[in-house]
């Protein structure tokens, strides 16, 4: 039987790893090689990690000096064997079929990836990502029109997915970056002909208090604003019949920082990055203009950037999405 490699970076998870571990030890697809990268922890994370490998020969444990996520990933990618690549976070877990059901769809299919739903796990609140309501099988093209779709079945995370290793080649995580995903998926997505997403949700990304998806804005989310003016020129260069599906999905990465700014109690700090933005902005605009891709509330705030009012028009357009809620809750 084929192998899947799991790669799981930690680092300073010790509540959280045996969680993890045993969500993917307990698979009911069983031929894994379980890939612990430690990536330096400083609490009993590493020790943990030994442990749990001496009651499964399926997890080799790896500890390295700290490098960050993409660097614990790329280690993890040239020590794996399996045919098959998956991620794991070591705060998130997964449910017991996640690979049996990721890797039916990618055989039956002879798909380079399989992705499935995945469940966003806040303190007191859970909501289902990305999932198909039914199985799709997409080409080259239509994947990356299903990014740009804002990840209505996709999504541009990698632990919702499995992937044929020989896809990879010398694509690796770029490191030192918060946009690793997207940054690798939009590349290693040039690669496929095939991708399956599949009708279930199997992976539990839980969010943290004080983690990098749940903090407030800061200079290094700035990196998926880079990221994608660099996605911008690829898909100009190799896919130009699907730009405005690319823009409109830039615009929401535009407009989710520009209001993550305006929100922030130190705005001041960013003025820079609000000029940066607010500059992608005015460069782009002939690209929006007639764009049926951007949603309705994004646009009128693109036209505020180009009238100088993003803030006062973002702040009227929340009174009015309150009352708007407000009054379907009555």
């Amino acid at each position: 039987m084929d192998i899947i490699s799991v790669i799981v970076p930690i680092y300073n998870i010790q509540n959280y790893i045996k969680r993890c571990v045993e969500s993917i030890v307990n698979q009911t697809f069983t031929n894994l090689q379980i890939i612990l990268v430690d990536d330096g922890s400083t609490d009993e994370s590493g020790k943990i990690c030994d442990e749990m490998a001496a009651s499964d020969i399926r997890i080799e444990v790896f500890h390295k000096s700290n490098g960050g996520l993409s660097d614990a990933r790329n280690f993890g990618l040239e020590r794996a064997r399996g045919k098959y690549i998956a991620f794991v976070d070591g705060d998130d877990y997964i449910d017991s079929d996640m690979y049996e059901s990721l890797y039916k769809a990618i055989v039956t299919n002879a798909a380079d990836i399989a992705s499935c739903g995945y469940y966003e796990v806040f303190n007191d609140k859970t909501y289902t990502m990305c999932c198909a309501k039914e199985t799709v099988v997409l080409d080259r093209v239509k994947t990356y029109e299903a990014l740009f779709s804002r990840g209505a079945i996709l999504g541009c995370t990698s632990v919702n997915k499995l992937f044929r290793k020989n896809i990879f080649g010398n694509i690796r995580y770029k490191v030192g970056i918060q946009s690793e995903d997207l940054e690798l998926l939009y590349r290693i997505l040039d690669k496929v002909k095939t991708v399956v997403c599949i009708d279930v949700a199997k992976y539990y990304y839980v969010h943290r208090e004080n983690s990098i998806t749940t903090s407030v804005f800061n200079k290094r989310r700035m990196d998926v604003i880079y990221t994608s003016e660099e996605m911008m020129q690829f898909i100009h260069m190799n896919y130009p019949n699907i730009m405005k599906q690319a823009y409109a999905y830039q615009v929401m990465w535009l407009i989710g920082g520009l209001k993550s700014i305006c929100e922030a109690d130190n705005r001041k700090e960013f003025l820079g990055e609000e000029r940066y933005i607010k500059k992608i902005i005015r460069k782009n605009y002939r690209w929006y203009l007639k764009n049926p891709y951007i949603y309705w509330g994004e646009y009128i705030l693109l036209q505020a950037v180009m009238l100088n009012a993003f803030k006062p028009v973002q702040y009227l357009l929340n009174i009015c999405v309150r009352i708007y809620h407000k009054i379907i809750r009555n």
